[in-house]
């Protein structure tokens, strides 16, 4: 009764407007009206403006209407009203009859609009399908549910997501499960279990299943392990940290190292303390340490597997940190690894995601000039 209320009103509401274009209502309150959305892939929305086309991340929009769909809109009218259970009841029954990109961009709206209304097993649930139904790119696998709450359903949704890493291959998608697992599982109070995932983590070896059509996805490694309720390590051996002056002294002689493009000392430095910075620092010196990789490929016999590294370590940046000041610059530094290595695919993918991510950056505007000439097939190599 709820659903067919729901399309009622939807279908109403489009007789009394008359015919309406698509639109793209942003978090930041920027609207586009009227634009054409293209399609969905990787977490991000494609439309255009006008004559400009544009890639906007799901995750900075915050309402979309789509014309041709009553009921995806209505749904989307709801969740930005915050009416969660109604947001729901209406995105599946537009699932119902939702086809190629529509079904991935529904399923991961599912899954946001669950995770607001507390039920963490649908939201489990609902991105897990929109990245099995999908290419598994970095873009989809950040939009994981995450900041959960401790409730009864999170048992669910722990055993949802403990079975399907036993059957996944690719080693991002894996990490990305393992992430909201440890976040599950310190919601419910499991400090333990959450540690002995977190160093697990940390000791894993470098992903040997590549992502196909995305920046070279975050891989286990060097990735400070999350802390308990408590404030206390959840690894059960944390490593020893740094001094606040000690940490700022390292990253600065790391950084000007990079500057005056002494990338093996560079390099060494961070991998030497890399696990003893602390939490508020550590993008910087996975930046750092990508950005030295990088041009170390540059000149080295091993070039290929320096620039894979180096784009794994920039990914941890904005896999874990994606909101950090150096998370552009690590998408950007990601389509350059990739594009090193001959990966044209994951350079284009991880270029978009800095526009749609990171569109006003300064990052931006290198990777829309990077985009177009390896769109042209004449792009320059760069350390």
């Amino acid at each position: 009764m709820k659903q067919a209320t729901l399309l009622l009103a939807a279908t109403l509401a489009a007789l009394a407007g008359g015919a309406r274009a698509d639109a793209v209502k942003l978090n930041n309150k920027l609207s586009y009206d009227p634009v054409t959305v293209k399609g969905f892939s990787d977490g991000a929305l494609n439309f255009l403006f006008g004559q400009t086309a544009k890639l906007e991340s799901l995750e900075n929009i915050a309402q979309i209407t789509l014309a041709a769909d009553a009921q995806f809109s209505q749904a989307e009218e709801a969740l930005a009203k915050g009416q969660y259970q109604e947001a729901l009841a209406a995105y599946a029954a537009a699932a119902k009859t939702a086809a190629d990109w529509r079904k991935g961009l529904i399923l991961c709206r599912q899954s946001q609009a669950a995770q607001k209304a507390g039920q963490s097993e649908l939201a489990v649930k609902c991105w897990l399908d929109a990245v099995d139904a999908m290419t598994p790119g970095v873009g989809i696998l950040a939009l994981h549910p995450k900041g959960f709450a401790k409730a009864p359903a999170n048992d669910a949704a722990i055993a949802l997501l403990t079975a399907k890493l036993k059957t996944v291959k690719a080693e991002a998608y894996a990490l990305a499960i393992r992430q909201t697992l440890v976040d599950l599982l310190q919601a419910q109070g499991k400090d333990s279990e959450a540690g002995a995932l977190a160093t697990e983590m940390n000791t894993r070896p470098a992903a040997s299943t590549p992502i196909s059509v995305s920046p070279a996805a975050p891989a286990p490694g060097p990735v400070k392990p999350p802390t308990t309720r408590s404030g206390n390590p959840a690894s059960p051996a944390p490593v020893p940290k740094l001094t606040s002056d000690g940490e700022s002294n390292i990253l600065r002689d790391a950084g000007n190292l990079v500057k005056s493009s002494q990338f093996d000392r560079a390099a060494k430095i961070m991998q030497d303390n890399l696990r003893s910075l602390h939490d508020e620092n550590l993008s910087q010196g996975l930046l750092i340490l990508g950005e030295a990789q990088l041009g170390q490929a540059a000149s080295a016999a091993e070039g290929s597997e320096l620039a894979r590294q180096a784009a794994l370590n920039c990914m941890r940046v904005v896999a874990f940190y994606p909101t950090s000041e150096e998370a552009p610059r690590a998408m950007l530094l990601a389509g350059r690894a990739n594009q090193k290595i001959g990966n044209t695919a994951a350079a284009q993918a991880a270029y978009q995601q800095v526009l749609a991510r990171y569109g006003q950056n300064p990052a931006a505007k290198e990777a829309s000039a990077a985009l177009e000439a390896l769109n042209k097939k004449i792009v320059p190599v760069q350390k």
